[in-house]
């Protein structure tokens, strides 16, 4: 069974690849995947979202995509600190926490702490998934370098170009708007409104039809074991070193 890891083809996640040499050393960078639904009466057509049981909620549902992305991009952290909550009360037992019967979260908050090695200075990644950020377009990327930052608001256009009927491959298909560029500012003063990459899931199929593998297991592991710290963190409220 292939790893579903096609948000490695979204269109900002590409882009973001793209513009992260540009901003010089890395200091920071922000990964967000927000959402405005207070209303938490579950979906009837999606009912296995709101079981209240272990590996359900925001965390494993759009965390791991974000996680994902950013080992891919970095690898594993050295240490992080996670904060994994019930905002609007959904939980049906109040004394749960993360990976409990009874509890399912709707945001998280996770800081991912890389070390300083020889060749460049310490970093942090924060990633956070929230349902309750009224706020519109939503913030995506906010990165920071020695050189000059960039942010990105709303998301990869994919996902609302499949539930409107169309396919990878067609034309316009994983095409950003223009409005919707991510701005670059450099330490030199100039500013550049990024063209997106074209984001393209048929890659990950692509690869899955011609027998290879798109995502290999060791590395969904590696995720998932981010997954779980983040929960023991929350649960601990202490910082988690990881051992390599």
């Amino acid at each position: 069974m292939p790893l579903h890891k096609d948000r490695r083809f979204d269109s900002d996640f590409l882009t973001l690849a793209k513009v992260l040499p540009k901003v010089g050393e890395l200091v920071s960078l922000e990964t967000h995947f927000d959402r405005y639904k207070p209303d938490a009466t579950p979906d009837a057509s999606k009912s296995w979202k709101s079981a209240q049981v272990p590996g359900n909620g925001i965390l494993f549902d759009l965390g791991v995509h974000l996680l994902d992305q950013v080992v891919h991009l970095f690898g594993m952290p050295q240490r992080l600190f996670g904060d994994v909550r019930d905002e609007r009360g959904c939980s049906i037992n109040p004394s749960a926490t993360w990976g409990q019967e009874g509890f399912v979260d709707d945001f998280f908050t996770a800081i991912l702490y890389y070390s300083s090695t020889p060749r460049k200075r310490p970093f942090t990644v924060r990633v956070e998934a929230s349902t309750l950020s009224c706020q519109t377009p939503q913030l995506r990327f906010l990165l920071r370098g020695m050189e000059g930052s960039w942010i990105k608001r709303g998301l990869d256009t994919q996902e609302a170009q499949l539930k409107a009927g169309r396919m990878p491959g067609t034309e316009g298909f994983g095409v950003e708007e223009e409005e919707r560029f991510g701005k670059l500012e450099l330490k030199d003063g100039s500013v550049e409104w990024t063209v997106a990459e074209v984001g393209d899931y048929g890659r990950f199929y692509k690869e899955i039809a011609e027998g290879g593998v798109a995502v290999p297991a060791e590395e969904a592991v590696r995720v998932i074991r981010l997954v779980e710290l983040i929960g023991e963190s929350s649960r601990l409220g202490k910082v988690l070193d990881i051992p390599a």
